[in-house]
């Protein structure tokens, strides 16, 4: 499917003049994958759970670029204060995410989703005045990775993370040619 193609359900949704949006999010904590949704109670959607939040989550706008800057949402979920698992802090940095608007109908039937962003969960921020918290997760762009420096030296332990225990000798002198002394000629 190209991506700028709406799937066969929300295209027909569109055309008839029913849109009622719906947001799905997807974060691959580590032990416990979280789905959320825009929606009200637990809604079902691609054999899945979704837990709705509703007014509890907000998120950031969402732009489309055709250069290859790195582009960054925000997922901010408000809920009490106990609910708030210290734990659980840390446990989704460079993890996966993805972004899915679906449309619902008159049935209650949710089409096909349509997916806007794909990312790896970056860095959180948390607000707790005692009664509320507020958690906001960044979600970076895939192509955010492509971007970073890559760093490697001509080195025995840079090679040794590319290839471990291989007994791969190839740069583990490249250190001590720093301070010999070699003879030419006589």
């Amino acid at each position: 499917m190209n991506q700028r193609e709406l799937p066969a359900g929300m295209a027909d949704a569109v055309q008839a003049g029913l849109v009622r949006p719906i947001m799905f999010i997807f974060g691959d904590f580590e032990g416990d994958p979280v789905r959320i949704c825009t929606g009200q109670g637990a809604v079902t959607w691609q054999d899945e759970t979704w837990h709705g939040m509703g007014e509890m989550l907000s998120l950031s706008s969402m732009t489309e670029s055709t250069d290859s800057n790195s582009q960054t949402i925000a997922v901010k979920l408000t809920f009490p204060a106990e609910l708030l698992d210290p734990v659980a802090a840390g446990a989704f940095v460079d993890r996966a995410s993805q972004f899915w608007l679906a449309l619902v109908d008159d049935d209650g039937a949710i089409s096909d989703g349509w997916l806007l962003f794909s990312g790896r969960m970056d860095s959180d921020s948390v607000e707790d005045d005692g009664a509320m918290a507020s958690v906001t997760i960044k979600v970076v762009s895939e192509i955010d990775d492509q971007l970073k420096p890559r760093v490697f030296r001509y080195t025995h332990e840079d090679q040794q993370t590319l290839y471990p225990g291989d007994g791969d000798l190839g740069f583990a002198y490249v250190a001590a040619l720093q301070d010999i002394n070699i003879q030419w000629g006589k």
